[in-house]
């Protein structure tokens, strides 16, 4: 496996048991691009979206097999389809797999750009793909209950996480009802009779906060 660390990364700031398997070179102190003959050699390679969009530039081309994306729903879409538009094989007959993960529901691209927005960018790939035909929710259940084509998307819908009240809002409002609370009653109650809620046994403060966007002193 080949991990592909941002050229502008500092050694330090990954740990040592991962860079035998990063683009860290010894002789130079840094990170670089490997030659793509070099790339092609592993069987798995992570990037992240800005870095897999610079691969198409060094020369791997018509090649992956296979695109994992992971967080899809906030990625931009732009930058979603430049990293696998042309590094994917060119196969009619047997064509990439590309499986895009992440919530539509949830935080979507962070855009700043008013022209960007115009242009429809605040809506992410996976975003755009939930709302086509092959991949909506069907009022209709199949066989086994699913209200999906189990060949194109996969829901998850068991949340090991919120107590059922914390659920119910969202569930109704965006999940269409399918979220099961599966979480265990130890945790998942476990505040429910906290003296400073509002309301004893509905586990939620709503508490206002004034924010500020700033960036840190070594971002570009």
């Amino acid at each position: 496996m080949l991990r592909l660390v941002a050229f502008s990364r500092e050694k330090s700031s990954v740990p040592e048991r991962i860079i035998p398997y990063t683009n860290y070179d010894e002789r130079e102190d840094c990170f670089n691009m490997p030659a793509p003959n070099i790339i092609k050699r592993y069987k798995v390679v992570a990037v992240t979206i800005a870095f897999g969009g610079k691969l198409p530039n060094q020369g791997v081309l018509n090649h992956f097999t296979h695109i994992f994306i992971d967080e899809a729903g906030h990625s931009v879409e732009a930058d979603a389809v430049g990293c696998l538009a042309s590094v994917t094989k060119r196969s009619s007959s047997n064509p990439p797999a590309v499986i895009l993960a992440g919530d539509p529901k949830q935080l979507g691209p962070i855009i700043r750009s008013n022209i960007c927005k115009t242009f429809g960018l605040e809506k992410s790939l996976l975003e755009r793909l939930s709302d086509m035909e092959p991949y909506a929710r069907s009022e209709e259940t199949d066989v086994l209950g699913n209200h999906y084509d189990k060949r194109m998307i996969t829901k998850l819908v068991q949340n090991y996480r919120s107590h059922p009240k914390i659920l119910d809002i969202p569930n109704k409002a965006f999940y269409d009802g399918d979220l099961q609370a599966k979480a265990n009653i130890t945790r998942s109650h476990r505040f429910v009779d906290w003296e400073h809620l509002p309301k004893r046994g509905f586990p939620i403060i709503f508490h206002g906060i004034e924010g500020e966007d700033m960036r840190e002193s070594n971002s570009p």
